[in-house]
């Protein structure tokens, strides 16, 4: 849509007689000199120049869709949707596009989180040594940490997951190595090796278009800003500029979402987070595998406050135990899409 240019019509007025003749305006005036030529009325204004909008051109419009509502199209294509879940994806591009601040804070804030999970495992080696194998506790420890930042982005249970009783469990989950699984002959670090090699695969996505897509984007920007100084009002110039601005921070959200990429079968992964979770559920409710447990923790610091804890923990397992992650929340999906 575009706005009754008011300099073309003006012309046409002061330029006509017979318009001059028919429309001008005689009436008083305020702070300015009164002058028939150039004045006109209302009513000769809406006649002249017309009233409300109207379309522009095809050449115009055409234009527009070129230079913005395509690399917005490419831009939005390559933002971290999840695999097969149409409504969902209806729902973020709305909390994107609705709440873009938010969404870039929950984003930020998530990279930060990962930044400090990645910080804690550099400092458990020397500056100098070598990487140990993957069999290492290094290497066990990576896991841990990896599989907590994506444990960040799910929703839990609304009551159960805000107890003392949770939090320890999902301890237990991510770094302990002396709890028997009960019915699995796998270990937890074997359970967590596998989980964290399956995250891994999940979350790989080419760089390459979402650069490619921001490129072209800053391309558009530049021949906006361009166009915009050249033709000075110049109405469907100012509006590509204006449009282009207001878009600007779409492309910076598609680029953090690259490091703090989610992973596509959002689903798959809480079913094997969940697994997780109710094999431990399970072995701390065993009296044996629980035992077994509390013994391997009799030379650790203050092991009978850790022997109260898991009677408690185990007492509350029933209630942790079964879907206890419900839904992906990363990314600015939800209000509230990080723990503290």
């Amino acid at each position: 849509m575009r706005t009754t240019n008011f300099e073309e019509c003006g012309q046409r007025y002061m330029n006509d007689p017979d318009l001059i003749a028919k429309w001008n305006y005689t009436g008083p005036t305020r702070l300015i000199p009164s002058d028939p030529k150039t004045q006109i009325t209302t009513a000769g204004c809406k006649a002249v120049c017309g009233h409300g909008n109207s379309y522009y051109p095809w050449s115009t419009s055409s234009s527009t869709i070129l230079t913005w509502v395509l690399p917005m199209i490419g831009n939005l294509l390559q933002a971290p949707f999840e695999s097969n879940a149409f409504w969902r994806t209806v729902k973020a591009i709305n909390r994107w596009l609705g709440s873009p601040m938010a969404t870039l804070s929950y984003v930020l804030w998530n990279i930060e989180i990962s930044g400090k999970c990645a910080l804690f495992v550099d400092m458990s080696l020397p500056y100098d040594a070598a990487i140990p194998g993957p069999d290492s506790d290094f290497a066990d420890l990576r896991d841990s940490f990896y599989l907590l930042m994506n444990l960040n982005q799910y929703k839990m249970k609304p009551l159960i997951s805000l107890t003392k009783e949770a939090e320890g469990l999902l301890r237990i989950c991510l770094f302990s190595k002396d709890l028997g699984l009960v019915g699995t002959n796998k270990t937890l670090t074997q359970i967590r090796r596998k989980l964290a090699q399956s995250l891994r695969s999940h979350r790989k996505r080419g760089a390459v278009p979402v650069f490619i897509s921001t490129m072209w984007f800053l391309f558009c920007v530049d021949i906006s800003i361009e166009g915009a100084f050249i033709q000075l009002g110049d109405n469907a110039q100012a509006h590509d500029l204006s449009l282009g601005l207001f878009m600007s921070w779409f492309p910076i959200l598609i680029l953090c979402s690259i490091v703090d990429r989610n992973p596509i079968v959002s689903d798959d992964i809480r079913q094997k987070l969940n697994k997780m979770v109710d094999l431990v559920c399970c072995s701390l409710q065993d009296p044996e595998a629980r035992a077994l447990y509390m013994d391997s923790l009799e030379d650790t610091p203050k092991a009978d406050r850790m022997a109260k804890w898991i009677d408690k923990i185990s007492l509350k397992a029933p209630l942790i135990k079964g879907e206890f992650f419900s839904g992906f929340a990363g990314q600015g999906r939800t209000r509230m899409a990080f723990s503290q």
